[in-house]
């Protein structure tokens, strides 16, 4: 009622704080303590997963030339057949997981309306149970492709980035992860403006000297796929966000295209 008719200054007062501090510990610290404990969980059979079982171990058309090939295997081999017991139980854990917590998502979307859409950490979870599923249940069909693993990638960053959010609910970790907050929106504001400048480096470099194709071949048909602008303007990002020299980059992707 207090937040609901703008009376917020009353809620630093000594007896609204022991109520609240109260009604934590009775209702909310025993749920949220529960919900940590099968994030937890989630986060550490998602990360042994990815640790255990061979990235490179994936059928796919696209073969990226030019680039140092660490990779053991060519082909994907069965899931089924090389999978362990506990690889097969993460994959099961991963999918349940993210099923039941996209049904509580809509759940909580359902009560609060349009202020649900206000909350960038919603935004966080729902991007971790796409990309999640994407990643695991090809699994369940003896499958694994490139993009699936890019999928994986995705998902394992927004783990641990929600992670964070949970983490904030103590009140040693919160006044750091709002500080995270704002700073991570002070950078957004300040690449959103930079990126003119990106732009503009990205495209005198065009001028200036040739591109320096990255080439990409289709296993079957040889087709030939370049990609340079694009390329170029990620490169100035980093060069700008860094120290790191766009020339020595570009000098060593100029000799990888003279050896073709």
């Amino acid at each position: 009622m207090m937040v609901k008719f703008g009376r917020t200054n009353h809620l630093s007062h000594p007896l609204c704080e022991t109520l609240l501090q109260q009604k934590w510990l009775s209702y909310g610290f025993p749920i949220y303590m529960l919900n940590l404990c099968f994030y937890l969980l989630f986060v550490l059979v998602f990360s042994c997963f990815i640790v255990t079982f061979p990235a490179c171990n994936h059928d796919d058309e696209i073969i990226i030339s030019k680039l140092v090939d660490s990779c053991p295997h060519k082909n994907f081999t069965s899931f089924n057949e090389n999978a362990t017991i506990v690889q097969i139980l993460c994959i099961w854990y991963l999918i349940l997981y993210c099923l039941v917590s996209s049904i509580f998502e809509v759940m909580q979307l359902l009560q609060d309306g349009f202020e649900y859409f206000h909350d960038i950490k919603n935004y966080v979870q729902w991007v971790l149970y796409i990309s999640t599923n994407l990643f695991a249940l090809p699994f369940l069909f003896n499958e694994s492709w490139h993009y699936q693993w890019v999928s994986g990638s995705i998902g394992i960053f927004t783990a641990y980035f929600g992670l964070l959010f949970l983490l904030g609910h103590f009140h040693i970790y919160g006044i750091y992860v709002i500080m995270f907050l704002e700073i991570f929106k002070t950078l957004l504001h300040v690449l959103s403006l930079f990126s003119i400048l990106i732009v503009g480096f990205a495209l005198t470099f065009c001028v200036i000297r040739p591109f320096a194709q990255v080439i990409i071949y289709l296993r079957y048909d040889k087709q030939k796929v370049f990609f340079s602008f694009w390329i170029k303007s990620i490169l100035e990002s980093q060069s700008i966000v860094s120290s790191s020299s766009f020339y020595d980059y570009f000098k060593v992707c100029n000799n990888d295209v003279r050896r073709t």
